[in-house]
């Protein structure tokens, strides 16, 4: 895979995750409800998701910022099992 090539990934997937949180934000000023804890969670977990891209386009792709975005992954995960449980 090609430097160009990675780093037009990881901005996709950086819009990807901004979209994502903008339909969240979206949704909330539309319905005028408050997030459940979970849903403030999730929100969390999902910027946190985004610095990996982030470091990836700033600095170049390292196989550290990609085990930033999977421990923000499976943090996320496991918030959300420990919530619904």
């Amino acid at each position: 895979m090609t430097l160009a090539l990675a780093i037009r990934l990881n901005a996709l997937s950086l819009y990807a995750v901004a979209l994502v949180l903008a339909a969240a934000f979206a949704a909330q000023l539309v319905l005028q409800e408050l997030p459940c804890p979970l849903c403030l969670l999730q929100r969390i977990q999902f910027a946190v998701l985004a610095i990996g891209p982030i470091l990836n386009i700033r600095f170049g792709p390292r196989p550290s910022h990609y085990a930033v975005s999977l421990l923000a992954a499976v943090a996320g995960a496991a918030f959300s099992t420990r919530q619904v449980l």
